[in-house]
């Protein structure tokens, strides 16, 4: 850029930027365009005649299409392109005009480039590997939101290490960091890259849970999807949204997801849409996706992405767990009619210091006791639980199908079948199952070294960490009572010493028990005559999983109310919890 244009620029109280710079010499030409030609510079349609002109490998501007621009452009502040006058054959006299620099080119050209459309996106992939191009990829690096620089970085990796070609790659990763320089030494780069990849692990996740659940599927920007068709009850609602939350689902991605919606062509009146999410949702998105199934009749179907890690890769599995979750959201009307435990945090309310501070237990390897009555909500705890820690491997048994005197061997066999099913990219061990038949203290220190050696094949995974959390929900199902036998008492005493060894010795496992009653932790003799004291009396930390509180119950029943069109006066939840 000639100095000229600098103090141009200077004078009028703009700061070049060395990054911009034709960026900043177009608008200053575009500008006086507008003054002296009373209409915009169309910058889109010159850029487009760029476009062509590059595929076309000419150099020379168009100048019937655009001569009052190339005026414009060929001021003396500006320079952006020249011109040169020569004779034809017949001796007549012609003017072309060609810019000044490629550099200049580029800026138009690059317009072709920047936009969300799925053309501008399908153009981004087609020149990745013409060299003619490599200067609009450059600029790309500077001009391009970050999310989207960061996702055409990892394909120009990936095309460096599918060619061997890092001619562009390299110098693109290195002005995205140029670009921003504080954020590479306080680790902020770092962070956004790691968000980034969790973006497309999420996207990825999503893609084939729909593809195995028979949805014929359409990428879109960012987080979201288009079912295009899809078999069983959604079909009358396609095509049909899908919007996928790294963060806390707000009010702002419901609108945003009915808005998606309303884009998309359909003759039916009734509109649905899936949301994925990996972190359980605010209030703002509670109550606005009840205002949008009663204003907008808008049925939003919200799935969360645990679920979907724990059906992959299972076809029967995907199915069944999207039948599960249009049945109660597309089909439903009574959300207050829930008998079993809640394991859709959209219907889960309440217990949020409790559930941070049994995660927080459990990552320091303390066993837990987490007792209540009947019905209180302690397995919708134990499944939101799961939800939040899903970082690490979760064993969640319920204890009620095990009974009699020889029961380890099969909770054994459960066990380590959970931990071998675990989706990883690494190499899990395979063991024989235990035989059913054996007692407990025949087979804990195999047991014992196996959940081991599983642990130390979870740690070379990048899905999972330590420690693996087991949940064993029921266990008054297998506490020896006073007129068990003595084999009963023996069993439980060589399980749960085996479960010991592996939290307090081995520190590979956090333990979790839930009961009705304390008894568990608080019994030290059995009745029964020669059996050793109980391995886990005053073990585990008891917590009471204590009733709702009235504002807790009342953001409950507003809350679900609203799902099904309800409101409650003032004095109704008040008298629902008391």
């Amino acid at each position: 850029m000639d100095l000229t244009l600098v103090a141009l620029m200077l004078s009028q109280g703009k700061q070049p930027d060395l990054f911009r710079l034709q960026e900043q010499q177009y608008q200053l030409m575009a500008e006086e365009y507008l003054r002296e030609w009373k209409h915009e510079f169309p910058l889109k349609k010159f850029s487009q005649a760029v476009y062509q002109m590059r595929l076309n490998d000419e150099s020379a501007i168009p100048a019937d299409e655009f001569r009052q621009e190339l005026i414009s452009m060929e001021d003396e502040k500006y320079k952006m392109v020249v011109s040169r006058q020569w004779e034809d054959a017949e001796g007549e006299p012609h003017k072309s005009w060609y810019f000044r620099h490629d550099k200049i080119m580029e800026f138009f050209l690059v317009q072709n480039f920047l936009g969300e459309s799925e053309e501008i996106q399908e153009r981004v992939n087609q020149h990745i590997d013409e060299p003619r191009f490599r200067g609009v990829y450059l600029l790309l690096a500077t001009l391009l939101p970050l999310d989207t620089a960061l996702e055409l970085r990892e394909r120009l990796i990936e095309y460096a290490a599918n060619t061997k070609d890092h001619t562009l790659s390299d110098k693109y990763v290195q002005l995205l960091k140029l670009r921003l320089p504080q954020w590479t030494q306080d680790g902020t780069l770092k962070q956004l890259l790691q968000q980034h990849e969790q973006k497309a692990k999420c996207l990825d996740l999503a893609t084939k849970f729909l593809e195995l659940v028979g949805a014929k599927i359409k990428r879109e920007k960012e987080l979201h999807l288009t079912i295009e068709t899809i078999e069983g009850s959604l079909s009358t609602y396609t095509p049909l949204p899908v919007l996928l939350t790294v963060d806390t689902p707000t009010d702002q991605d419901i609108i945003r997801l009915v808005q998606i919606s309303q884009q998309l062509a359909r003759e039916q009146t009734q509109r649905a849409g899936l949301l994925i999410y990996r972190v359980p949702p605010d209030t703002t998105a509670r109550m606005e996706t009840a205002k949008v199934r009663l204003r907008d009749h808008f049925v939003l179907i919200p799935i969360p992405l645990a679920q979907v890690e724990q059906a992959l890769p299972s076809q029967d599995e995907c199915r069944g767990l999207l039948e599960v979750y249009v049945d109660r959201y597309l089909q439903r009307v009574d959300f207050f009619d829930d008998k079993n435990a809640i394991s859709d945090t959209f219907s889960f309310f309440g217990r949020t210091e409790i559930l941070q501070r049994l995660a927080e237990e459990l990552l320091r390897y303390q066993g837990i006791g987490l007792f209540g009555l009947r019905k209180s909500g302690k397995t919708s705890v134990l499944l939101q639980l799961g939800f939040l820690l899903r970082q690490h491997p979760i064993v969640h048994i319920d204890l009620q199908r095990y009974g009699g005197s020889r029961y380890s061997a099969a909770l054994f066999n459960d066990i380590l079948q959970l931990l071998s099913t675990l989706e990883t990219e690494a190499k899990l061990p395979s063991f024989e199952p235990f035989p059913l038949e054996k007692p407990a203290a025949e087979l804990t220190g195999e047991f014992i070294q196996r959940v081991i050696d599983f642990a130390s094949a979870i740690q070379q995974t990048k899905k999972y960490k330590l420690p693996i959390l087991c949940f064993l929900d029921e266990v008054e199902r297998i506490l020896p009572t006073p007129e068990d036998s003595r084999e009963k008492a023996e069993e439980f005493n060589a399980c749960f010493g085996a479960l010991r060894v592996l939290c307090q010795e081995q520190r590979q496992l956090s333990l979790l028990v839930a009961d009705v009653h304390p008894d568990c932790n608080r019994i030290n003799m059995w009745k029964q005559q020669g059996v050793a004291t109980n391995p886990v009396f005053s073990f585990f930390k008891e917590v009471f999983l204590p009733p709702f509180s009235e504002e807790e119950t009342k953001d409950m029943l507003i809350n679900i109310g609203k799902l099904m069109g309800l409101e409650f006066d003032e004095q109704t939840p008040k008298q629902i919890h008391r």
